[in-house]
Parts: C-alpha cells; sequence; structure tokens
C-alpha cells in the first residue's frame, strides 16, 4: 500500500481510480486513505474498489465501508461512498464506491436491495440515486415490487418483464414515464394493444419501442421512429409491416432470408440504420455483391456502410448516423 501510494503522489491531477481486490485489506481502508489524502494535494477523485467473495467475509466488508464514515470523509471532503452487490454467472462481485460518479446505472429493482447502503445523507439520496440519468431501468412483475420511496425521473430505457403489465398508475408511482426515451416490452407475456397504446400515449418523449413480434393490428405512431422486433415467424405479412411501418428510420429485426432483408431495405425507404440478425455465415462469402446489385438505386445516390459477421448485419445509409456498438 505504502509503495502503491507514493506512485500516487506524483498524479496530481487524479480524475478516476479502479481497484480489485486480491489479498490486501488495507488497499481498500478509509482510514488508510485518509492518512494518505492529508499528505497529498489531490483534494479529491472518482474510486471504485471491487472486491470478490472469495476474497473477503461479510464483517470486514462492513468495516471497511464504515471506515469512509469518519468526520474527514463525511464533513470536512463531504465525500460519500456506497456498498453494493453484483451477482454473475462465475461469482458475486462488490464493490465500495464514490458516489454519484460511480452509483448504478442499470437497475433491476425490486425495492429490496435499492438504494444501495451508502454514507450519503438522506436528504441528498433522492437526488443521487433518483433523480440522476439511469440508463436502464429493469422491473420484473412476476413478483411483488416494493414501490420506491422516490420516484426515478430520469431513465433513459425501461425493461417491463413480467406475465401481464401491471396497471399505469403502479408504473407512473415508480417511473417517470414521459421522460423515457427507450421502452422494452418484449418480456410480457400477454399484453394488449390497447395497453401498448396507452403506454405509448404516457412516454410522450419515446423514440424506440422493443417488442417480441410484429403485431399486425399495432398501428405505430407517427412521432416514434425506431423499432426492434426481436422474433419474426413464417407467417407474419412482411407487405403488412412494410405499409404499417414505412415511417421508421430505425429498424433492429430477426429476418429468415436475405431476400426477406433485401425487400426491407428497398420498402422502407426512409431506413437510415438497420441491425439485422440472422445466420449469415452461408452468405458470407458473396453477399455484400449481393447486396450491391438488389441496392443499386439507392446506392447510386447515397453513400452507405455496413459490418457484417455469423450473425448480424450492422448498415447505415446516408451520413446521418454512423454504425453503433454490436449490442
Amino acid at each position: 500500500m505504502e509503495l502503491f501510494q507514493e506512485h500516487l503522489l506524483e498524479l496530481l491531477n487524479l480524475k478516476c481510480l479502479t481497484l480489485f481486490a486480491i489479498n490486501r485489506l488495507d488497499f481498500f481502508d478509509g482510514k488508510q486513505w485518509e492518512k494518505y489524502l492529508r499528505r497529498t494535494q489531490i483534494t479529491k477523485f472518482n474510486f471504485q474498489f471491487i472486491l470478490y467473495k472469495d476474497v473477503f467475509v461479510k464483517e470486514n466488508l462492513l468495516a471497511l465501508f464504515d471506515s469512509f464514515r469518519s468526520t474527514f470523509w463525511i464533513e470536512e471532503k463531504h465525500w460519500y461512498v456506497a456498498l453494493s452487490e453484483t451477482r454473475t454467472n462465475r461469482y458475486i462481485e462488490k464493490s465500495i464506491y464514490s458516489i454519484p460518479r460511480f452509483r448504478p446505472q442499470c437497475i433491476q429493482y425490486n425495492g429490496k436491495d435499492y438504494p444501495p447502503q451508502s454514507t450519503a445523507p438522506l436528504n441528498i439520496q433522492q437526488e443521487i440515486f433518483y433523480s440522476k440519468p439511469i440508463k436502464h431501468l429493469s422491473l420484473n412483475f412476476n413478483k411483488p415490487i416494493i414501490s420506491p420511496i422516490y420516484r426515478f425521473t430520469h431513465v433513459h430505457c425501461l425493461i417491463l418483464i413480467g406475465s401481464t403489465l401491471p396497471p399505469i398508475d403502479i408504473l407512473c408511482s415508480i417511473v417517470d414515464l414521459s421522460q423515457i426515451n427507450e421502452l422494452d416490452i418484449s418480456s410480457i407475456q400477454n399484453i394488449s394493444i390497447g395497453q401498448i397504446h396507452l403506454l405509448i400515449e404516457y412516454t410522450s418523449h419515446l423514440n424506440h419501442l422493443i417488442m417480441e413480434r410484429f403485431i399486425p393490428l399495432f398501428i405505430p405512431p407517427s412521432h416514434v421512429y425506431s423499432y426492434t422486433i426481436k422474433t419474426w415467424k413464417y407467417n407474419d405479412d412482411i407487405d403488412q409491416f412494410c405499409l404499417r411501418f414505412s415511417h421508421i428510420k430505425s429498424l433492429k429485426m430477426h429476418i429468415d432470408s436475405i431476400e426477406m432483408m433485401i425487400k426491407l431495405i428497398n420498402r422502407l425507404k426512409y431506413l437510415e440504420h438497420m441491425v439485422f440478425w440472422h445466420n449469415f455465415e452461408k452468405h458470407l462469402p458473396y453477399l455484400s455483391m449481393r447486396l450491391l446489385r438488389r441496392m443499386i438505386y439507392r446506392l447510386r445516390r447515397e453513400k452507405f456502410t455496413y459490418e457484417l459477421d455469423d450473425y448480424y448485419l450492422i448498415l447505415s445509409i446516408g451520413n446521418k448516423r454512423g454504425i453503433n456498438n454490436k449490442h
């Protein structure tokens, strides 16, 4: 720890520090960091100390967390930390981190583990954990959900899971639907067209809608230009889809043939960005030339870029959108 801190003395403009635990507790001790920081000119930086189950027992972890409750951290520096746990397939990852910089931004909310335990005073926990932007909020209604103390007010993507959709007033008590940009209803097993339209009515800033399948009677609103259709059935009507969704600019979809992909590109004339899922492996040697031939009338007047592997094709037409990540 002393050798490590000596190297840090040179980093006067330190902004962010992430440490992974191996077998040394002193690297994550707030009292040790307090002694060190009083010797330096570093005023404040964001940190994340990641701890693994095999390294720390619960008592040690809580003791480390409590070491950040001194007057140095709370009163002198107003430097607050939180403690949280993330479960993966391989291990349980626990971390002590400064907030709000390392606060959770992808939340599976059930009411029990949120907000995380923190040293922040109660009067600012609302701002840190509920009012600041959150990338993904997942609500699983297969089990009872405890209403939060405060509403989530700035959620980018709302993911709804369950056999049925809860009443709209329940959703509104948990999250401000008017701020939602992306809505994922693909994991709602039984949802009516009326419920979809009601959700869209409340999500006035909606940009992207994620659905499990194409619903023939669903009329997409004119102001929503981006869609994801995860499953395409052989009996679904591609012509009807192109007619209903003729205004869209972005589409992510599972396709059942190359011909279907070509038809979508040609019929949906406002498309700027596409992601298609398919078993492209057997088409890789010649797909690009085939795509050029079938799209020739568009390629004469518009530039395009594409990225392709065995399972997906990302295609951007024109200069308005670039290729995004592969998710």
